[in-house]
């Protein structure tokens, strides 16, 4: 079972509003941390492979079990935006065949999805017009097909490397999918969706040699969201539905306990 130290940042299902006031998810606190002033789930400087991740795992993990969350975001703060032109387009590709082959005990059409993810990585090592045209042969191959599950991914991946740079469609349905299908018959879901992105952002990571900056508004999330083993009071004026957590909280063990940093926790 998947342990959740005291002093982490709560994070809600869900996007909060406009403002900290209604909480955020994981996705909204990375971009927070990355440039103190963006919340949202769509945050630009979150990988959109990574943020599509991000949202999925967030919505699925159970409340007590989130916060476990809030040291990844530090990590994907600053995965975005992607780079420009063909190098961001090859990074999307390379993400999408990472999430395609962790999922690929489940393809249910096995010839036809690796085919797409080799061609994809090939794509991405090479991306000339005759390796686009393979590309674009295979994910038309599974065009006949009812995307499903595990095998939507690996199309995903061949499609965006034979598009142009103007019509690359969006990972998020996709990776969403991704998600669900590897954690489906986990022992431990929350683990599970922890591991995911926990090893999605190490595969940026990888790829990129992105480190995430030294964190200036970690205390800022963890004051304004509050942090686990705490004692929530309604903010005034919300009617009860938005929280906030005391200046001076008490904590589950009775003594305060120091706000652990991301780096400590992963």
């Amino acid at each position: 079972m998947i342990s959740v130290p005291a002093g982490l940042p709560l994070l809600r299902r869900g996007a909060g509003a406009t403002t900290m006031r209604d909480g955020g998810c994981f996705v909204q606190v990375a971009g927070y941390l990355a440039d103190g002033h963006s919340w949202s789930e769509y945050a630009t400087s979150v990988h959109p492979v990574i943020r599509a991740a991000g949202i999925k795992c967030n919505d699925m993990m159970s409340a007590a079990a989130r916060p476990r969350l809030a040291p990844l975001a530090a990590d994907a703060a600053g995965t975005g935006p992607e780079p420009s032109g063909v190098a961001g387009q090859v990074l999307t590709v390379r993400l999408l065949a990472w999430v395609a082959q962790r999922v690929s005990q489940h393809w249910s059409y096995r010839r036809l999805c690796q085919n797409a993810v080799n061609a994809a990585l090939n794509w991405a090592d090479c991306p000339c017009p005759g390796h686009r045209a393979v590309a674009d042969r295979t994910h038309q191959a599974m065009d006949s097909l009812l995307y499903s599950d595990a095998n939507v991914v690996a199309a995903l991946a061949a499609r965006i490397a034979s598009a142009d740079l103007i019509s690359m469609p969006s990972p998020d349905w996709a990776v969403s999918t991704a998600v669900s299908v590897d954690v489906a018959h986990a022992t431990d879901r929350n683990q599970a969706l922890h591991d995911f992105l926990r090893e999605l952002i190490g595969e940026h990571r990888r790829l990129t040699g992105h480190a995430p900056a030294p964190l200036q508004r970690w205390g800022q999330v963890c004051e304004l969201l509050g942090t686990t083993g705490r004692v929530a009071t309604a903010v005034p004026g919300s009617g009860g539905s938005s929280r906030r957590f005391s200046s001076s909280p008490s904590f589950t063990t009775g003594a305060p306990t120091a706000t652990p940093s991301p780096s400590a926790i992963r």
